[in-house]
């Protein structure tokens, strides 16, 4: 007598899925890891490709302009902060060129915007945004032969990552020379 093949048994069924469940759980919690990864690079390198595209607007402005101006002002209302908040203070460089035009860096909450205005009349405005909370501090050093703008600009990288600090450094060619003797 011919004998049919045998099945699998419960217990070997429950086994067999138990495990299979066990590997897929494993399998779909390494992959949200990974997107996370991926969207955190993304993020990383978004925002390094925009600090990168501002240094170098930022350094041929600088190297463009006759003179530079800092100002202190409040951020304005709907610029991201809460309304319980109280203002925050901001500063803003303002550059003149050799042609007459003016170039205003203001920093927004989490960047910092360009605005090109001629005759009173704004012709061109850009934002620089890095995604996260920035603080920007402008200064100018005369003590050189020729003065140098210097910016520097903290980012936060997010809830317990800490913070990242910039420190650009461009002199003022078109300027007249101090003398400092």
């Amino acid at each position: 007598m011919k004998r049919l093949p045998r099945g699998f048994t419960l217990i070997e069924l429950l086994v067999a899925m138990s495990l299979f469940g066990t590997i897929m759980t494993i399998v779909a919690v390494s992959l949200g890891h990974l997107a996370r990864a991926d969207h955190n690079t993304r993020d990383r390198i978004d925002r390094q490709r925009s600090l990168q595209q501002f240094i170098v607007r930022l350094r041929q402005d600088i190297h463009e302009a006759s003179s530079a101006t800092i100002s202190s002002g409040q951020v304005p209302p709907g610029d991201g902060n809460d309304a319980a908040d109280p203002p925050t203070p901001r500063q803003t460089l303002t550059l003149l060129l050799q042609d007459g035009r003016s170039i205003r860096f203001q920093p927004t909450s989490d960047g910092i915007e360009r605005t090109v205005t001629a005759d009173g009349t704004e012709q061109h405005r850009e934002s620089y945004s890095w995604g996260s909370p920035s603080d920007a501090t402008w200064a100018i050093d005369t003590t050189h032969e020729l003065p140098i703008a210097i910016l520097t600009l903290v980012i936060e990288r997010g809830h317990a990552s800490g913070t990242e600090q910039y420190v650009i450094q461009t002199t003022l060619l078109n300027s007249e020379p101090n003398n400092n003797e």
